[in-house]
Order: C-alpha cells, then sequence, then structure tokens
C-alpha cells in the first residue's frame, strides 16, 4: 500500500526487500540487520507517507537512521547532519501542510524542501563532519571538473549558466557550516568537488561527492577513510546531538526557559544514545491517514512539547514558531 505514496510512474512501483527489515521484529524469520549503520535522508522518490512518520528523524529499521526533515545525529565521534527533499521554489516558504492521503499536487510538494528546516540548520554553531543532501546545492559545479560533467551531461549546460541546476538554499547552508564532506544524490551522475572557506573556518574545505543510482554499472558506490578515531570501547553507535535537540526544543517550544545540557540531558534519561529498543516496527499502521510513530511522539515528550494535538503538530512542524 506504500507504494501508492511514491511520486513516480506506476511501471517503477515494485516492492523490494526493505519491508521485511523493518518488520524483522514480527517476522518469524528475520533478516540479518545491516553490516554496517546507515544514515539517510529523504529524496523525490520515497514512500512519503512513511517518512512522513518521522519528521524529526529516528531509526526506520535496526541500524539504520533517518534524519528526518532535516536533522543532527551523532556516530561515535561523527557528527552528521543533512535535510530532505529537493528545492522548489513556490514550495520553500510554505510549512509543512501535506498528510496522508495525498492529492496529486500534495504527492510532490510533500518532499519540497522547506525555509524552516533550512532555518534550523543554520542555527547551528559547532563543526558538522558530514552533511547528506538529496539536491545539490547550487553553483557546486563551479568547484570540480564542469567540463567533464557537461561531456557526460550536456543537457545540464542551460541550467548551469542560469544557476537552476540545484538548491540555492544548500549552498547557503555550505558556505555557513563549512562541513568537512558533503554527500548528495539526485541527478543521477558522479560528481566530485572542493570547495575552499577561508579562515577563521576551521574547515578548509569541503569535499563534496554525488554519486550515481544503483543500477548495474553505474558510478554509485565509493568507500571514504573520514579518519574520525573510534571511540573507545571499540563500537560505535548512534546518538542524540544536544546542540540539535536544544534548536528542536527552541523552535517547537517557543518562549520556554531554555534548557542546559545537563537539563537537557536529563531529560533523556541521562543518555544520549539511541539504543535499538527506540525503533518499534508498525506493520499495521495505517497508511491512509497521518499516524506518528511512537520515537517521534517520545521525543517531543522529552523535550517538553505540550498542549497540541500531535498529528497537526507534525505535520505542520514549523521551525520559526512556538506549538507549544
Amino acid at each position: 500500500a506504500d507504494l501508492a505514496f511514491l511520486a513516480c510512474p506506476p511501471k517503477y512501483r515494485s516492492l523490494g526487500t526493505f519491508h521485511t527489515l523493518h518488520n524483522a521484529a514480527t517476522a518469524w524469520e528475520a533478516p540479518a540487520p545491516p553490516p554496517v549503520p546507515i544514515v539517510f535522508v529523504g529524496g523525490n522518490h520515497e514512500a512519503s507517507n512513511f517518512l512522513q512518520a518521522l519528521p524529526l528523524g529516528g531509526l526506520v529499521a535496526p541500524n539504520v537512521y533517518y534524519l528526518g526533515y532535516a536533522g543532527v545525529v551523532r556516530f561515535g565521534s561523527l557528527r552528521i547532519a543533512g535535510v530532505s527533499g529537493i528545492f522548489k521554489f513556490h514550495d520553500y516558504r510554505k510549512p509543512h501542510f501535506e498528510h496522508p492521503p495525498y492529492d496529486n499536487g500534495s504527492l510532490r510538494s510533500v518532499y519540497h524542501t522547506r525555509e524552516v528546516d533550512v532555518a534550523a540548520l543554520r542555527r547551528i554553531q559547532t563543526p558538522v563532519d558530514v552533511f547528506l543532501s538529496h539536491d545539490w546545492p547550487v553553483d557546486i559545479t563551479d568547484f570540480g571538473d564542469k567540463p567533464k560533467l557537461l561531456r557526460q551531461k550536456p543537457f545540464f549546460r542551460d541550467d548551469i549558466q542560469a544557476r537552476r541546476l540545484g538548491s540555492p538554499p544548500l549552498a547557503e547552508l555550505l558556505h555557513a557550516l563549512h562541513p568537512a564532506y558533503w554527500f548528495a544524490a539526485h541527478l543521477h551522475c558522479k560528481f566530485a568537488a572542493r570547495v575552499p572557506h577561508r579562515p577563521p573556518s576551521s574547515t578548509p574545505a569541503t569535499k563534496f561527492l554525488a554519486l550515481d543510482k544503483c543500477v548495474r554499472g553505474k558510478e554509485f558506490l565509493q568507500i571514504l577513510d573520514i579518519g574520525a578515531p573510534v571511540p573507545s570501547g571499540g563500537a560505535a553507535s548512534f546518538a542524540h546531538d544536544p546542540e540539535w535537540l536544544g534548536i528542536l526544543r527552541d523552535a517547537l517550544v517557543g518562549d520556554a526557559p531554555r534548557l542546559d545540557e545537563d537539563a537537557l540531558r536529563a531529560r533523556f534519561g541521562g543518555s544520549w544514545d539511541i539504543g535499538a529498543e527506540e525503533f518499534a516496527p508498525s506493520p499495521g499502521r495505517c497508511v491512509e491517514r497521518y499516524e506518528p510513530d511512537p520515537q517521534t511522539v517520545k521525543l517531543l515528550e522529552r523535550l517538553g512539547v505540550s498542549g497540541v494535538k500531535a498529528g497537526e503538530a507534525f505535520r505542520g512542524l514549523s521551525m520559526g514558531e512556538g506549538s507549544g
């Protein structure tokens, strides 16, 4: 049923294997979790009804973390931020008003990046190691091998010259946050770039990499050694980012007193860890109306958001207005 909420021609709507991973806890023969942890953002061909249940991010399966509309998560010593969707000017300043069941318009606008999400990410003050997006930042082609790209995709030329290839808000984030690495997709080709930053930036340059779609013969995989130290104990795990939680709380709670990090940590049981027990499969969830994931409900409770109807708060999440 989720396939009905996928914005693509019907011939591409086929069931893969993710549902077996998501429903593993309720299956007689549960598949093994992914051999490596996965962090992802949404693009423009998703089961949007499923992802909308996690607007603030969360586990969609064991060892698989979704960053939500926009978000920051820690994995060991790495700080990973990201934003979902693609840029469309006519929807950019709107709130997240969409909810299932979608009509032909909202089936597509639901994955359009919103200004409120970008504004929240711009409030980040501490360095980001990795940034994930589906769209490319506009003008990123100025920092890589543009002639090679145009030989591969000559129909990009007019959009590059008109500064329409990519997202202007993502370019703003790139030059505001200076992440060490930026990974993207969307345009179905591999492209690398290096964007220099001036002092006093702690990051000399952002290394950008976009990969092709996962099809035989395409360049869709590259292994990078980022060099982040492994935490004591050997195994890294996902954890909440306290700065991002503070940004979310300020946006959602409005004029409530600001909590320091110790007070905020206490609301999370004294630990930022995102344990596997946070995830609960939902094979019986109704796909034809909005139904929040329990992780979303729990996160808002911990942040102290109250006095609103849960579904309305999540659907219309506005990073710039208090809702509690």
